[in-house]
C-alpha cells in the first residue's frame, strides 16, 4: 500500500515520480468533486489542475497533523470558492445515493433520479458536507478541518441536511402521486 504521506514528503522534495503517483491516486477523486460541484467539464478539469498545481508548490507545507486526502481536499475546496467569486457561479448537483441520503433512517422507496433532483434543491453548504461525508467518506473530524468548522458543526450540518434531503424527496414523492 502507498504511503501518502511519504509521497507528499518527497513532492516537497520536488520528486516528480512521487507526484506522478499522486496525480493517479487523486485525479478522479478531484475531478468529480469539481464536476459534481460545476457541472462543467472544463471548469472541473481547470480546477482540478490548479489544485494540483498548489499541492505540489506546497507540499513542504503539509505537517501531517491530518489525514493527506483532509489536506487535499482542504486545497481543492480554496480553490473552488475562488473560482465561485472569479465567475460568480452557484453551486450546481452533488449526486449521492439513496442509501446514503438517508442512512439510519428507514429506507424511501425513490429511485436515485427522485435523490439527484432533490439534493440540487438543497443549499450549497449542505449539498457539500453530504459530498464529504458520503462520497469521499471524510470523518467528521476530517470535515471540519477542511471546512474549517468545529466538529458540531459538522454533526449539526449532516444531521440537518439528511433531514432536509429526506423532506423535500418525500414531497416530491406526494407531487409524483
Amino acid at each position: 500500500m502507498i504511503d501518502e504521506r511519504e509521497l507528499i514528503a518527497k513532492i516537497a522534495k520536488k520528486d516528480q515520480n512521487a507526484f506522478q503517483t499522486f496525480f493517479y491516486i487523486y485525479k478522479n477523486r478531484l475531478y468529480y468533486y469539481f464536476y459534481k460541484l460545476l457541472e462543467n467539464q472544463e471548469d472541473a478539469e481547470e480546477l482540478t489542475m490548479e489544485t494540483f498545481f498548489r499541492i505540489y508548490r506546497n507540499a513542504g507545507t503539509f505537517r501531517g497533523e491530518s489525514k493527506v486526502s483532509s489536506w487535499v481536499f482542504g486545497i481543492a475546496r480554496r480553490v473552488y470558492l475562488e473560482h465561485l467569486k472569479e465567475k460568480n457561479k452557484s453551486i450546481k448537483t452533488l449526486e449521492i445515493y439513496e442509501g446514503d441520503a438517508v442512512s439510519e433512517d428507514p429506507p424511501i422507496n425513490e429511485d436515485v433520479e427522485l435523490v439527484r433532483k432533490a439534493i440540487e434543491k438543497l443549499a450549497p453548504h449542505d449539498r457539500e458536507v453530504l459530498f464529504l461525508a458520503y462520497y469521499e467518506e471524510l470523518p467528521y473530524e476530517d470535515i471540519a478541518k477542511v471546512l474549517g468548522i468545529p466538529v458540531g458543526t459538522v454533526k449539526s450540518r449532516v444531521f440537518n441536511a439528511k433531514a432536509k434531503l429526506k423532506k423535500i424527496i418525500e414531497e416530491m414523492s406526494h407531487e409524483r402521486g
